[in-house]
C-alpha cells in the first residue's frame, strides 16, 4: 500500500512540475532588452497556393511589449511580444523564446488578394538576430481564400537608425 501511495505521489509531483513548466511565464517577467527596437527581414512563403514566395517583415518592438510593423503588404496592429516558454521548455528546446501575436489590417499579399485577420510570429533571439516563422489565422483546408498562410526561415536583423 505504501509503495502504491509513493508511486501516486511521485506521479502527481512530476505531472505538476511538467504542467508548470509548460505554462508560459507570467506576463510581468521582463524580456531581454536586446529585442526592443526596429527589425527588418524576410521569410519564405511555404504554402503551395501562393505565387509569391518572399514575405518582407518589419517589426517595431517597444519596451512595453507592444509591437507594430508590416507583414508583407499588411499592417500589424495590436501586436504583443510574449515569452513563449518556461525554464523547462528552454532546457528541452521546446517552443521558441518569444511569440508575437497581433491583428493584421489589409492584404498580406495584395497582388493575390490574400488577407487574414491575425498573425502569430514565433521567434528565437540568437546573436543579435531574431529568427523563426510566421503563421496567420485561417483553416487547414480550403485554398488561398481561407487557409493559414505560413512562412519559414524568417530572419530579422536590427534596422539601422535613420
Amino acid at each position: 500500500m505504501k509503495i502504491q501511495r509513493f508511486g501516486l505521489t511521485m506521479l502527481v509531483l512530476v505531472w505538476g512540475i511538467l504542467l508548470r513548466a509548460s505554462v508560459p511565464p507570467e506576463p510581468d517577467e521582463a524580456f531581454a532588452p536586446e529585442v526592443v527596437g526596429q527589425w527588418k527581414g524576410n521569410a519564405r512563403i511555404i504554402v503551395i497556393w501562393s505565387k509569391q514566395t518572399n514575405l518582407c517583415v518589419t517589426l517595431n518592438i517597444r519596451d512595453d511589449a507592444t509591437v507594430t510593423g508590416k507583414i508583407g503588404d499588411a499592417l500589424l496592429m495590436n501586436g504583443r511580444l510574449k515569452k513563449n516558454r518556461g525554464w523547462l521548455g528552454e532546457n528541452l528546446k521546446v517552443k521558441t523564446d518569444y511569440i508575437i501575436v497581433g491583428d493584421l489590417k489589409g492584404a498580406i499579399v495584395a497582388a493575390e488578394g490574400i488577407s487574414r485577420p491575425r498573425v502569430k510570429i514565433p521567434l528565437n533571439l540568437n546573436g543579435g538576430t531574431l529568427s523563426g516563422g510566421l503563421h496567420t489565422s485561417g483553416s487547414k483546408f480550403g485554398g488561398k481564400d481561407q487557409m493559414i498562410l505560413s512562412a519559414a526561415g524568417l530572419t530579422l536583423k536590427r534596422a539601422c537608425a535613420e
